[in-house]
């Protein structure tokens, strides 16, 4: 089957009549990728229209009628059930079938829009690894050819391995900006489309930011793709039950029903100020708080339809409990944990296929003694557990997780909950300012894990905007391999190095030597990141880095090898040498970190206040500088 010759069309794309707005993105996908290798723009046509060309057709046989031609619609739901399956599919010589399954709640055609590309990567030789600075056209392999031909093609995958698999993004407020305003950030849409396209199915989001991407065009780009939407995080409680009001809830709960809130040993009722101080601070067992929240969280689901599974989080904080009669009979989990279950049970009276996410971590940790979980509610497990000590990380047998307490809590937690997953911290957390720890060997085996033990549906991982470059093989092994968990180190790698050009074996080098070299060494967070920075092998790695920029000439490919040395070199002058001027122009010429109102920078989060500098730029700077309009 040839698509194009010399920029001739000699293929169409058809679309359902009545295409969702999934169904039309992945068709103006494929014509968008198309027209970028050939040169050749291909027709988008409806499915009842007469056709007498190549077909590419966009969805299965429940969808498109063209499709129901090649396939019945209990074939194609036998071979792809979801939910994320697809097909890559051709009949004869002149149709290719690209479709997904569509029949699971809230499933939105992604699986059409994973199908689209992987054709694209799998059989067109594209690859989407990362992204950068806005107009620069960095991050992505786009092969040119006048003449595209399909072999016959046959592959399915029929479901995900793992359902869930989400970025939990919290966009960051700074004392300089106004609190999460990066919500605003210029590359906000790139990061969004990067998910999309390395398999990424979810959001989770503060519920400021939340509110943001509902008047800022970010929530389109989130639909358009069917990424689904976890809202709440650490707002949710004083947002849904808000002491003071707010413009959604305007009533006072603390002065009309202080009762609601928790009783602490003097007798009076705890006021939170914030969302960092009170933890657990409502009577967890008071019933008209909970029929308050509850018919909160309805009254507001109905205004935001979109969101299916919202955040019933405790403030963020260990702290004490409500020491009412009945509280004070039961521990804190067992409280939290009857809490949200009973909300999560009259919320899916209405909404069946919302959930409610309650989430295990410090002192709320061992699973409830009284309470069976309701199919309603998602238990969210920290890596991050009592004591505030986080898991330690880059492992390569996986053995910071498998088969530690953590993991043994998590599966207890599993036998009670109708849905069980992770919550943790492949860029460690903010107290690590944005250093690389290479830990994508151990994101490997663990999804391997839970692929194999099924009780975990998959992990969140805190990741932004602004920081895709500081850890971004990690991030995008979170991605391929939650959802497809038999793709190799030596497979992804190979995907991922594309965008390096002729540097590809360099840059894979690099990979191997950081993976092999940093296994957990040191406690996790900050200190595991600055081990990592002080110890590794920096003239090996520079000159890895030196070798990839010789072997590829001048253009968007060696761009990209200076994209992915500057997220090494950031680390490294961050933790060995802070307050050089190379780290200063750095962070005004390329950090994104401090983006917002438009601003973009190139996907690497450097963790350093602009200033003045004399430095002058080298061969790793001034190229991209001079490449486009700042």
């Amino acid at each position: 089957m040839k698509i194009v010759l010399k920029q001739m069309v000699c293929a169409s794309i058809i679309i359902p009549e009545m295409a969702t707005e999934r169904e039309a993105f992945a068709a103006s996908e494929i014509q968008k990728y198309i027209l970028k290798i050939s040169g050749a723009t291909l027709p988008i046509i409806s499915d009842n229209a007469e056709i007498d060309s190549n077909m590419i057709l966009i969805g299965g046989p429940g969808r498109n009628k063209a499709t129901l031609n090649y396939i019945t619609e209990n074939e194609f739901d036998k071979i792809v059930p979801g939910p994320d399956g697809l097909i890559i599919k051709t009949f004869g010589d002149n149709v290719l079938v690209l479709a997904g399954s569509s029949k699971n709640p809230n499933e939105r055609e992604r699986g059409t829009i994973y199908a689209v590309y992987e054709f694209l990567e799998k059989y067109l030789g594209c690859s989407f690894t990362a992204y950068g600075k806005i107009g620069g056209g960095y991050g992505e392999f786009i092969p040119s050819a006048s003449d595209i031909k399909i072999d016959s093609i046959e592959y399915i995958k029929g479901r995900a391995d793992l359902s869930y698999r989400t970025a939990i993004v919290q966009f960051y407020g700074f004392s300089h900006i106004k609190p999460n305003s990066d919500a605003n950030h210029g590359l906000t849409i790139s990061f969004i489309d990067w998910m999309a396209k390395n398999r990424l199915n979810r959001i989770l989001l503060m519920m400021n930011s939340y509110e943001t991407i509902k008047t800022n065009g970010v929530l389109e780009e989130i639909e358009k793709r069917g990424i689904s939407l976890t809202v709440g995080h650490h707002d949710s409680g004083m947002f849904f039950l808000p002491p003071c009001g707010n413009e959604v809830f305007p009533e006072k709960y603390f002065e009309t029903h202080p009762e609601y809130y928790r009783l602490q040993p003097d007798g009076s009722r705890f006021f939170a100020e914030t969302k960092w101080n009170g933890q657990l601070i409502f009577d967890m067992r008071n019933p008209g708080c909970i029929e308050q929240i509850a018919e909160n969280i309805k009254k507001w689901l109905k205004e935001n339809s979109y969101v299916d599974i919202v955040n019933l989080w405790p403030n963020d904080c260990d702290d004490l409990q409500c020491v009412c009669s009945e509280c004070s009979k039961y521990s804190k989990t067992d409280n939290y944990a009857y809490f949200v279950n009973e909300i999560a049970k009259a919320v899916n009276k209405e909404y069946p296929d919302v959930k409610i996410d309650m989430i295990v971590y410090l002192d709320l940790w061992e699973p409830p003694l009284d309470v069976d979980i309701d199919r309603g509610v998602l238990v969210e497990v920290s890596t991050w557990g009592p004591g505030n000590i986080l898991r330690r990380f880059g492992l390569k047998d996986g053995s910071g997780l498998i088969g530690t307490d953590v993991e043994k809590n998590a599966m207890e937690w599993s036998k009670i909950a109708g849905g069980m997953v992770y919550y943790d911290y492949y860029m460690t957390n903010f107290g690590s300012n944005q250093v690389y720890c290479p830990m994508a060997d151990e994101i490997i085996k663990i999804y391997e894990n839970f692929k194999g033990k099924g009780y975990c549906c998959g992990t969140g991982s805190q990741m932004e905007a602004y920081n895709l470059w500081n850890y971004l093989f990690n991030f995008y092994t979170h991605g391929r391999k939650s959802y497809d968990t038999s793709l190799s180190m030596e497979e992804l790698l190979e995907r991922f190095t594309k965008i390096f050009g002729k540097g590809g074996e360099y840059i894979k080098e690099y990979i191997r030597y950081v993976e092999d070299f940093f296994e957990g060494q040191v406690p996790n967070g900050k200190d595991s990141a600055a081990y990592f920075a002080s110890n590794v092998d920096k003239n090996k790695v520079y000159d890895l880095f030196e070798k990839a920029y010789d072997a590829q000439p001048e253009g968007n490919l060696r761009d990209n090898i200076r994209l992915m040395r500057m997220a090494f070199r950031y680390s490294d002058l961050y933790i060995n040498n802070p307050d050089c001027d190379e780290l200063i122009y750095m962070s005004n010429e390329f950090g994104s970190f401090w983006g917002c109102y438009g601003q973009t920078g190139y996907g690497i989060a450097i963790f350093n206040s602009p200033g003045n500098t004399s430095y002058v730029q080298d061969k790793w700077l001034n190229p991209l500088l001079n490449k486009i309009n700042i």
